[in-house]
């Protein structure tokens, strides 16, 4: 492989790569832009040697041996980005698009510049208009923390359904007793008439005979 294609191909991926890296940039993420960048262009040049140790007269060669291992370190770098704060999770998003990126550079490496491109594309559209969709679904929702105190359990199976069948995301869910009463805790995101909706359903429930609402 000759300068001008080894060139041309670390080119690509930076080319690809820069936008992908320069979103997470300016949304100051655990991982920017030349974070993005080098990860790209070392796994293209990965890529190119591995392709070069198969072509050097090697009496067994493999070119998939080199990249394998790339996709492993890369795992173990992308895990670095996420950090846990209190009981939330943050970052994986940011893994994720250091894998993506990853990927986009061993394929500009190995000259396969239909997935190199399509892959960078639907990466950008993921990090971008995806999640100008993703805030405008949550807007109007809350985190709710509920008691619902329950009256035998043999209807703690059904109000778990309503609950699940009303939530947009249910983080906690368990069970606790206080003498005859059956409590199931509750903590979830809800929509303003999701929640509403919930309340009046459990409340013609004969078998709930109280529901609390705790601060988010």
């Amino acid at each position: 492989m000759d300068w001008s294609d080894t060139l041309s191909r670390i080119g690509l991926a930076l080319l690809l790569i820069f936008p992908i890296g320069w979103e997470r940039e300016v949304g100051h993420k655990t991982a920017g832009l030349r974070t993005h960048l080098l990860v790209g262009v070392g796994c293209c040049l990965f890529t190119l040697v591995s392709l070069a140790v198969a072509s050097s007269g090697d009496p067994q060669p493999d070119p998939g041996r080199i990249a394998a291992q790339v996709v492993t370190g890369v795992g173990f770098l992308g895990g670095g980005a996420i950090l846990r704060a209190g009981g939330a999770i943050r970052g994986l998003t940011t893994a994720a698009s250091i894998w993506s990126v990853a990927a986009v550079g061993m394929a500009c490496g190995i000259g396969y510049i239909p997935g190199a491109v399509a892959g960078a594309v639907a990466t950008f559209i993921t990090l971008t208009i995806l999640e100008r969709w993703e805030r405008r679904r949550m807007r109007g929702i809350e985190t709710v923390g509920l008691r619902i105190h329950i009256r035998g359990p043999e209807a703690l199976q059904r109000v778990r359904e309503s609950v699940d069948g009303f939530g947009v995301a249910i983080e906690e869910m368990r069970v606790e007793t206080r003498g005859d009463l059956t409590i199931l805790v509750v903590r979830g995101a809800f929509s303003q008439n999701a929640i509403g909706l919930l309340f009046r359903e459990l409340f013609h429930d004969a078998n709930v005979v109280g529901v609390e609402r705790e601060a988010s």
